[in-house]
């Protein structure tokens, strides 16, 4: 299959100096390289990302995402393995690779303090080889595109960190590429702008048809924005699929919370049996609200028939009032991974 990225098998490493049990370090030693370490920052990573979708690379901090995104971006080489962008090997023409993505990068700001978004803009234009006139057609379509309409003509100096971070998706989109790399994008944004930015970033490919790759380790935002997801820890992906299957893999347990009214001649104590021998329901507590009222929560595995369990429930008369299901979360399966992967 034609991918937008194909990752496989790739090992990054970074070698440094060993110290001295007393912290300082033997330059002579270091000089002829002997005494030296190195770190594995990716081993063997491999995964792949669709043309159009919005996948994550999600991980803790030193998981290897960063160094994942500036190997893609052809900032850095790597030992083994295989990268391709838009079927361009990165090692053998990183010119081409280039010219298929924009990356931005947590704290990268590159703007001239003094000057003013606009003229920001048709600097980066000017920069990437944009004639005059189409350069000032994609600007205003982009200044609309990013909410800065207003905010075209302010220094950068004054800008918040949100308005910033807008800016920088508008320099990335200057040169309209197929593919958009982000790390940690909504990084220290208040919830209203970080709200906003991941709106910005759904667009992209709902409807711009933009490919995006999501270096995160916010699992709110990966949840919401991304088609897939691979979780990368110590330099290996742990876990690859959707969110709902990647919660799914942890084997965690579906509960379902209900108000229900019981019908004369059903008693509590049948009703409870009655759920208790639907298929992969594993457990059932029920709290007595007034009259024949019942709070019931059942539990059970992700993929327990909820189907059955509610037809067991209607042939029995009963009224249901409130109905609430919650599933692991993507956090609880992140957390879950991890420390399996750690052990």
């Amino acid at each position: 299959m034609d991918y937008a990225i194909e990752v496989k098998d790739v090992v990054k490493r970074y070698p440094f100096a060993r110290t001295s049990a007393q912290g300082g370090r033997n330059i002579f030693k270091a000089v002829l390289g002997l005494g030296r370490s190195e770190k594995v920052a990716l081993n063997g990573a491999t995964f792949h990302v669709e043309k159009g979708e919005t996948f994550g690379l999600l991980g803790p901090n030193g998981a290897g995402k960063t160094t994942m995104i500036k190997i893609l971006s052809t900032l850095l080489t790597f030992e083994q393995g295989k990268v391709m962008v838009n079927g361009i090997d990165v090692l053998r023409d990183p010119g081409r690779v280039v010219q298929n993505l924009q990356t931005v990068l947590t704290g990268t700001v590159g703007f001239e303090w003094r000057l003013t978004a606009k003229q920001s803009l048709h600097f980066y234009a000017a920069l990437y080889g944009l004639e005059r006139e189409e350069a000032e057609k994609r600007i205003e379509s982009l200044i609309d595109a990013m909410n800065l309409r207003g905010y075209e003509n302010q220094m950068y100096q004054r800008f918040s960190s949100g308005l910033g971070r807008r800016l920088l998706l508008a320099r990335a989109l200057l040169m309209d590429a197929p593919i958009l790399l982000f790390d940690e994008p909504t990084a220290n944004l208040d919830p209203v702008s970080a709200v906003r930015f991941r709106k910005v970033i759904k667009d992209l490919s709902v409807k711009r048809g933009k490919t995006v790759l999501l270096a995160t380790h916010n699992m709110y935002e990966a949840q919401e924005l991304c088609d897939h997801i691979a979780i990368v820890d110590k330099g290996r992906i742990i876990a690859n699929g959707t969110p709902t299957e990647v919660r799914r893999l942890t084997g965690g347990k579906v509960k379902i919370e209900m108000g229900v009214l019981l019908p004369e001649g059903l008693t509590e104590e049948v009703f409870v049996r009655q759920l208790e021998v639907v298929p992969m329901v594993s457990n059932v507590t029920v709290r007595p609200s007034n009259d024949r009222k019942l709070r019931v929560a059942v539990e059970g595995e992700t993929d327990v028939d909820i189907n059955a369990l509610l037809k067991t429930i209607l042939t029995n008369g009963v009224v249901v009032r409130t109905l609430e299901t919650s599933y692991p979360t993507l956090e609880d399966a992140f957390v879950t991974l991890t420390t399996r992967a750690s052990q």
